[in-house]
């Protein structure tokens, strides 16, 4: 397992840039509130969760204020590194749509303006997925399969303050669920009727509980401090940098905060081109670690 691990980074950080719609600063739970560039596929190991995905800001940068991207995952339905987590995977499919504007407040210093930050851009995010999954209502001694639909909108604003610190912060809408509120469950059916102490069953994972959706209100943020060149891993050309992140939900129905830390490898000289790395966040005393790698289509 860890073999595996260690395989895809290093085969991430010598495969070339990463750059992506939604980027690999991300957390435990996948999410993030900085949106890149160009084209790659992300691996976010404690998601089992694979995403390809688009933006030509970088292109709209240099030639027009607006830019277009997309992003499509899949989740499996177990994992190949899971740490600190003994929760059933549910597996997902989905994409998500985004429009933005480069330099929306004039405050660039690049090509589109001569304001104080490096570069800045505000974005709009449109996603929907669907799930499937096991579970027995409260009081229930059968299971059935269930699907969830999730839509989501999301406005963010991320800023390259100088070539050292990067900013970002989303907020919008989410229909979500209480699965991580369920308790794990293992149901069995019988294939063959009892024979003495024997029989053969069929198993499968899920939960079991009071099932509810709810609309919840995120919000992220992360503040990325890239470090000074010569803090380097030894036998790599690239800089650390240190995401240190907020994953907030305001809605009534389950309001919550948590917070974390990650550490991710850079190109040398360019913060938001991001190799991969690992993240740790906790909430009400759970630790959720996140291992990501990605590769460059180039």
């Amino acid at each position: 397992m860890y073999r595996i691990f260690t395989v895809l980074i290093f085969a991430a950080v010598g495969g070339g840039l990463l750059m992506a719609q939604k980027s690999a600063y991300q957390s435990g739970d996948g999410q993030t509130s900085l949106y890149l560039d160009a084209g790659a596929t992300i691996f976010n190991f404690a998601e089992t969760k694979i995403s390809v995905a688009y933006t030509n800001r970088l292109r709209a940068g240099t030639t027009a204020p607006l830019f277009y991207g997309y992003e499509a995952f899949a989740k499996a339905s177990s994992g190949t590194l899971t740490l600190y987590s003994d929760k059933p995977k549910v597996p997902e499919g989905g994409a998500s749509f985004i429009i933005g504007k480069y330099n929306p407040f004039k405050l660039s210093a690049g090509p589109l303006g001569e304001g104080k930050l490096a570069e800045d851009w505000l974005v709009a995010d449109f996603g929907y997925s669907r799930a499937g999954f096991n579970i027995a209502e409260t009081g229930q001694t059968t299971y059935a399969t269930r699907y969830f639909d999730r839509y989501r909108f999301m406005g963010a604003y991320n800023a390259l303050v100088n070539g050292a610190v990067l900013f970002g912060v989303a907020a919008g809408a989410e229909r979500r669920n209480n699965l991580d509120d369920l308790q794990n469950a293992t149901f069995q059916t019988a294939l063959t009727p009892p024979s003495g102490p024997n029989s053969v069953v069929k198993t499968k994972t899920g939960f079991y509980g009071n099932y509810r959706d709810y609309t919840a209100a995120p919000i992220y943020t992360d503040l990325l401090f890239v470090l000074p060149p010569k803090v380097h891993l030894p036998g790599f050309d690239n800089q650390i940098g240190i995401d240190g992140f907020t994953r907030s939900d305001a809605a009534p129905a389950r309001r919550s905060i948590d917070g974390g830390v990650g550490i991710f490898l850079t190109k040398k000289g360019a913060p938001t081109k991001v190799l991969g790395g690992i993240s740790a966040s906790w909430n009400d005393g759970k630790i959720r670690v996140a291992v990501v790698a990605g590769f460059n289509f180039k």
